[in-house]
């Protein structure tokens, strides 16, 4: 190999990583920001929350990884915007909501009134809940043992049923509230 050779070499990576930066960095950056804003939104409404927050851990990992690869494919386009006092601004604004949301912290405001209902039902004794879930307290029972549930009391919240049965509370108080039908 000649010395003209071997300098090459990591001109000619540095032009392959451009190039791969080129072909797929917007795209899987935009695959990955509509797949973490599906599951987010899924998380906030609760819908399948156990079985997506993981998912949406790790491809949030992945999505913040291809942002960056991202910006720096674009970043010279980046360090104009950087410029312009319209970005600075915007920046600002989520810096601060960001810092406020952090800062209050759910108890400030006390959160989302669903989320608060919704936790309120799922901590107290099955007795007491399964009425505001369409059901008797008998009927609840007999509706998650036909599930398969085990460990299953009146006198405990779905919570903790949920917990020794590794079953997510809300999926719970589903089989309550919809089934499955109850055999005579």
């Amino acid at each position: 190999m000649t010395t003209a050779t071997l300098a090459a070499a990591p001109a000619d990576r540095g032009a392959r990583f451009e190039a791969l930066l080129q072909t797929y960095a917007t795209q899987i950056t935009a695959a990955l920001s509509l797949v973490v804003a599906v599951t987010g939104v899924m998380m906030f409404f609760h819908l399948k929350k156990g079985e997506v927050a993981e998912m949406h851990e790790w491809l949030g990992l992945a999505f913040a990884a291809a942002s960056g690869l991202h910006a720096f494919r674009h970043r010279r386009s980046l360090v104009r915007m950087l410029s312009q006092t319209r970005t600075r601004v915007i920046l600002a604004l989520a810096a601060a909501t960001t810092i406020a949301f952090l800062a209050a912290g759910p108890e400030a405001h006390g959160g989302n009134p669903v989320h608060r209902v919704a936790d309120a039902v799922l901590h107290v004794p099955l007795e007491h809940a399964a009425p505001a879930l369409g059901a008797s307290p008998q009927e609840a029972l007999d509706r998650l043992v036909a599930a398969g549930v085990v460990h299953a009391s009146v006198s405990h919240s779905l919570s903790s049923i949920g917990q020794i049965n590794h079953v997510e509370p809300l999926r719970l108080a589903g089989i309550v509230m919809d089934g499955p039908p109850i055999r005579p």
